[in-house]
C-alpha cells in the first residue's frame, strides 16, 4: 500500500522548505548588507561615491538605492525572518502561516508585475547613462539591451504568475479545510 499525500500537501511542503531555505540564506546575507551599509555610511563612502563623476549623471533611482541602503537591508532582514516563520508555520500546518503565505505571495505577484515596469525604465536609464556602470557592464548593456529587456520581462511575468498561482492554491477551500482540520486535531 502506498502512502500518497494530496497534492496540496506537496505544495505546502515544497513552499515551506523553499521559504525556510530562502529565509536561512537571507538572514546572514541581510545582516552582512546591513553591516556594509553601516560601515559605508559611517565612513562617508556613500557620500563620496554619490559625488564621484560617474554617479553625478546617474539615474536618480540608482542614487536613491545607495542613500537608502541601510533601510533596504533591514527590509530584507525582516522579509527573511518572516519567510522563516512562515516556512516553519507551514510545516506545522498552522492556518496563520497559510494566510500569511497568501498575503506574501499576492504582494510578490503584484510586486513582480510592478517591478517589470521599473525594470524596463531602469534598463532604459542605464542605457542612456552608460558612464554610471563599469566598462564591461556598460558595453554589455548597450549591446544586449533588448535581450536584457525581454528576459527581465519574461522572468518578471513568470514569477508573478507563479506567486499568484501559489496564493490562489493556498486560498482554495480544500487547502483551507486541511489546515483547519489539522488545527482541530491539535485542540
Amino acid at each position: 500500500m502506498t502512502n500518497s499525500s494530496p497534492p496540496y500537501w506537496n505544495l505546502r511542503t515544497l513552499t515551506a522548505w523553499s521559504l525556510l531555505v530562502l529565509g536561512a540564506l537571507g538572514v546572514p546575507l541581510s545582516l552582512l548588507q546591513t553591516l556594509l551599509a553601516v560601515f559605508l555610511d559611517g565612513s562617508g563612502a556613500i557620500d563620496a561615491v554619490l559625488a564621484s563623476e560617474p554617479l553625478t549623471a546617474a539615474p536618480s533611482w540608482l542614487r536613491w538605492l545607495l542613500v537608502h541602503a541601510f533601510a533596504l537591508s533591514l527590509s530584507g532582514l525582516g522579509l527573511s525572518i518572516i519567510s522563516l516563520l512562515l516556512g516553519w508555520g507551514l510545516l506545522a500546518r498552522r492556518d496563520w502561516a497559510r494566510r500569511g503565505c497568501i498575503v506574501l505571495f499576492w504582494f510578490g505577484s503584484v510586486g513582480n508585475l510592478l517591478g517589470m515596469v521599473w525594470q524596463a525604465q531602469a534598463l532604459a536609464d542605464l542605457r542612456a547613462h552608460p558612464q554610471a556602470l563599469p566598462e564591461p557592464f556598460a558595453s554589455l548593456l548597450v549591446d544586449g539591451y533588448w535581450s536584457a529587456q525581454l528576459s527581465a520581462a519574461a522572468f518578471g511575468l513568470l514569477f508573478a504568475l507563479g506567486f499568484g498561482w501559489t496564493a490562489w492554491q493556498f486560498s482554495s477551500a480544500a487547502v483551507r479545510a486541511q489546515f483547519l482540520a489539522s488545527h482541530r486535531n491539535r485542540s
